[in-house]
């Protein structure tokens, strides 16, 4: 691997860590409740208001449900024929609600490092070349060209012929980002636009170029400097400002709206062979979980190498990846172990163990879900609680995928089990 310019270091960490699969999971979960809070009301019609028990039948996911009496006192709904397609489920509790003003003061906090950097970047920037002020440009979603010209011919004439050559770059890069899908190469490699209405980029009397670009809907208001920085609003509340700090490129982001949108990603590369320019990106993320704590990762070439977690409470988790997959590390608050052995999924979930005589492993996670594995490591029960507080226990046989048993206890309306 040669070594890319720094300027694009900032945008290597959006290459790792796909965020999306935690909404998936709670799409996967809001249809399971609403699937199962639709089967206790059937059961609760069902059985009547003296507890007698009748015939019930309905649908969760694929699994077809066919009534049957219970006789454990409890109210029992029959067989499921078929598998879910949705895989296991249960993966995620839902976690304290974070204060609607301690997610703004995250935000503010990140928001603030950003525009502080970024002030800090443009204090010596040049943007003609002899210091006057830079032309004033109106974003314009409607522009005529009466001929084809280079993106830099475009950007040049707009600017003026006082205007830096980093300046017209950035510009004429603008452009590009406007208009992409009409952007030709001629016989010299250079990015063209035919003669045509095109999308014409805003520059204010600072030397800030500014456009907006909507992608499938989602709207983003774009601020570019000549020295590679940028700050990007997005219409749904969330900001991200990218910048350069030492050998590191930073992308620094915030919500309001998304406390999990609040961090800071920080990537360099690092040259392991001078000669040929290989070697690897270091990574240093820092991002905020739902629970409102820091979480602070450290990747090479998108590899976790090791992951610190610290609470409002002074409570720090420091993890190393072990040979099985799970993070391994141990729990301290201001210098003093209070947990020598803590675990962590895949997907950050905490959680300690307990093994049984009979070599049985039980893990109970910080937000009281539980499950237990077999001497041979197989999964054979889960217990959680959903949105509503309603205990689930999932019973799986040994090696199986999907659970064989799920039984849901409903404090208003009793116990539902699927078997």
């Amino acid at each position: 691997m040669s070594q890319p310019d720094v300027l694009e270091q900032a945008q290597h960490h959006d290459q790792h860590f796909d965020s999306g699969s935690g909404d998936a999971r709670q799409t996967l979960l809001e249809e399971f409740y609403g699937s199962i809070r639709d089967l206790t009301s059937k059961v609760a019609q069902a059985t009547g208001s003296n507890g007698d028990s009748k015939a019930a039948a309905g649908k969760l996911g694929d699994l077809t449900i066919t009534g049957e009496p219970g006789g454990d006192g409890g109210r029992t709904i029959g067989v499921l024929e078929g598998e879910s397609k949705n895989g296991a489920i249960g993966l995620l509790g839902a976690g304290p609600e974070v204060h609607k003003s301690e997610r703004e003061s995250i935000a503010r906090r990140y928001e603030t490092i950003a525009k502080t950097r970024l002030e800090q970047a443009h204090a010596s920037l040049q943007y003609t070349t002899d210091g006057s002020a830079p032309k004033e440009i109106t974003y314009r979603d409607s522009f005529s060209l009466s001929s084809q010209q280079s993106l830099e011919q475009i950007a040049r004439s707009q600017l003026g012929p006082n205007a830096t050559d980093r300046q017209v770059k950035t510009y004429a890069q603008a452009i590009y980002d406007l208009n992409e899908s009409k952007v030709t190469y001629n016989a010299s490699g250079d990015e063209e636009l035919p003669a045509g209405n095109i999308k014409l980029p805003g520059q204010t009397k600072q030397g800030t170029i500014v456009y907006r670009v909507d992608d499938g809907g989602q709207s983003r208001l774009v601020s570019r400097w000549n020295d590679g920085t940028m700050l990007v609003q997005r219409a749904d509340g969330t900001s991200e400002a990218r910048y350069k700090d030492g050998d590191y490129g930073v992308t620094m982001t915030w919500s309001r709206n998304d406390l999990t949108k609040n961090g800071e990603a920080r990537s360099k590369y690092v040259v392991t062979n001078p000669s040929t320019g290989d070697g690897y990106f270091e990574d240093i993320r820092r991002t905020t979980d739902s629970h409102g704590r820091q979480v602070e990762t450290s990747l090479k070439d998108g590899t976790p190498q090791s992951v610190k977690i610290t609470d409002k409470f002074s409570n720090i988790y420091e993890f190393t990846p072990g040979k099985d997959g799970q993070f391994h590390g141990r729990k301290t608050n201001r210098g003093t172990v209070v947990e020598s052995d803590v675990f962590m999924t895949k997907d950050g979930r905490i959680y300690t163990k307990e093994t049984s005589k009979a070599s049985e492993v039980t893990r109970k996670y910080e937000d009281g879900d539980t499950e237990k594995y077999d001497r041979r490591g197989r999964l054979v029960e889960r217990n959680w609680k959903d949105d509503k507080g309603r205990s689930v226990q999932e019973v799986y046989k040994p090696g199986k995928k999907f659970p064989d048993k799920l039984k849901v206890t409903d404090q208003e309306s009793g116990v539902v089990e699927l078997t």
